[in-house]
């Protein structure tokens, strides 16, 4: 027997899920795509591959209803609680044209690296000298010699 189905709901932010998305799209599903909150950063290309990419802590807020008070609430604590820190500002210091990556001067001349994952939808580099504000995990990964930024954000 086959279930109808109608929305797939896919907890990633790896931007190799692209084709699923597109071949269940093609399929005519539904496909959402919660953003996550940094350092869990979701790929731009998925984000716009989707039917839809609300945030993760939006969705959770809907779901703190007389049903299911509590749950959604402590799942979205524990994601607030990995969110790698405050809101910091800096300036693109190095992205050379092709590159996809390049890195974040902040004020305190600390460098951190960026990948053009953790760009808004639609860009894929940003201009040496850009002002952006951003999230970031302040110890580098292990084997890595800069921190890395999440949830670029171009200043006006």
């Amino acid at each position: 027997m086959t279930v109808p189905w109608h929305t797939v709901v896919l907890l990633t932010g790896d931007k190799d899920f692209v084709p699923l998305v597109d071949r269940l799209i093609e399929l005519g599903r539904h496909v959402v795509v919660p953003r996550m909150p940094p350092p869990v950063a979701t790929a731009a290309e998925l984000v716009t591959a989707a039917s839809a990419a609300p945030l993760l802590s939006d969705l959770l807020a809907e779901g703190v209803q007389d049903d299911y008070a509590g749950v959604p609430v402590l799942i979205a604590s524990a994601a607030a609680s990995t969110s790698g820190g405050n809101d910091l500002r800096g300036t693109i210091t190095r992205w050379l044209p092709g590159e996809t990556s390049g890195f974040i001067t902040d004020s305190g001349s600390r460098s951190w690296f960026v990948s053009r994952d953790s760009l808004p939808a639609g860009d894929t580099s940003l201009p040496k000298g850009t002002r952006v504000r951003f999230h970031g995990r302040p110890e580098p990964k292990p084997g890595k010699r800069y921190p890395e930024a999440f949830s670029v954000r171009v200043l006006m």
